[in-house]
């Protein structure tokens, strides 16, 4: 019966395709009978050899050094304890570059606590503009406000409106090469854990010059890409429907764009408007079928749809 809770779950999954949002976290609940399961068989493997005494403490030794291998990675990386990966696989650094590591943003703080005890404005009465483009805002919101010289800014990254940006390897999933030329240029330190980056801190290098768009006015060309930092801006903020307009913008320029399908969709997703939604949806996935971001924000919406109709559904008396 353990084996079949832990498994059955997992199994319909993958059989019925569903729609599975950043991987393994929809699967903990399987985590405590697992472990029911792994405790009975170290004890029936040690009990199978107690008239071998050295196979007996073999088994023992294998079992405090595999807890000992993840519990010592622990200590030494803290407070980044949660991206352990096994050593199967080699470890934290073996899934840079495949796996979401940092996916709640827990570096963002010593990132900002970085740019906070490291950097200075040369003016006195200026303070240092730090963005953050893929995340939640509120996070690196909330440390900025701790220093007096620091300041949050909502800027794209082609201006001069910003001085340091932190960036997420995770934000890969919106700009494909980020990884492969990682680390992002102008970057001037790492946050890491056992020495595999989990956030850049990019200092801009840009000159005017060298800008092809700004979020200021009058500078340079608005192409797709400017349109779509625009709505992903407007969504980060909360402001769904000026996301839903940059994106628009972007389809103008470039019909065939997936990835501002995608943003619409996922706006009207937080619109509650699941109808638009789904049509966005469908646009993206039909424009790139490996668009796995909007696959998963197309699924919501039917899903939010399907739950939306059954409770106006009426019941029978």
């Amino acid at each position: 019966m353990v084996l079949f809770v832990t498994i059955a779950p997992v199994i319909f999954a993958i059989l019925n395709t569903s729609n599975v949002y950043d991987g393994w976290r929809h699967f903990l609940f399987v985590y405590p009978p697992l472990v029911v399961i792994a405790a009975l068989t170290w004890e029936v493997l040690i009990d199978m050899c107690k008239n071998v005494y050295y196979l007996k403490i073999a088994i023992i030794c294998v079992i405090i050094f595999s807890c000992g291998e993840a519990g010592l990675w622990m200590i030494r990386n803290h407070p980044y304890e949660s991206f352990y990966f096994s050593p199967v696989i080699g470890g934290i650094k073996g899934a840079f570059k495949k796996y979401e590591i940092d996916y709640y943003g827990t570096s963002i703080r010593s990132a900002v606590e970085w740019v906070g005890d490291n950097v200075r404005s040369s003016a006195a009465d200026k303070k240092v503009r730090v963005r953050q483009y893929y995340g939640t805002s509120e996070c690196s919101e909330h440390f900025i406000k701790k220093y007096d010289h620091l300041v949050y800014v909502v800027a794209y990254e082609d201006s001069l409106n910003w001085d340091y940006s932190i960036v997420l390897p995770s934000q890969a999933k919106h700009y494909h090469n980020l990884l492969w030329s990682w680390p992002p240029r102008g970057t001037v330190y790492e946050i890491k854990a056992d020495s595999t980056p989990l956030v850049a801190i990019v200092k801009n290098y840009r000159t005017l010059g060298d800008l092809k768009m700004s979020d200021g006015a009058g500078i340079g060309e608005r192409t797709p890409e400017y349109y779509l930092a625009l709505s992903s801006n407007y969504y980060n903020r909360g402001q769904y429907e000026e996301c839903v307009g940059a994106a628009l913008d972007a389809l103008r320029l470039k019909p065939d764009y997936d990835l501002a399908y995608n943003n619409i969709c996922a706006a009207y997703n937080k619109l509650k408007q699941w109808d638009r939604a789904i049509e966005a949806g469908e646009k993206a996935v039909r424009l790139n079928p490996n668009n796995q971001l909007a696959k998963n924000n197309l699924a919501w919406a039917k899903s939010e749809k399907m739950k939306s109709e059954k409770v106006k559904a009426p019941t029978a008396e």
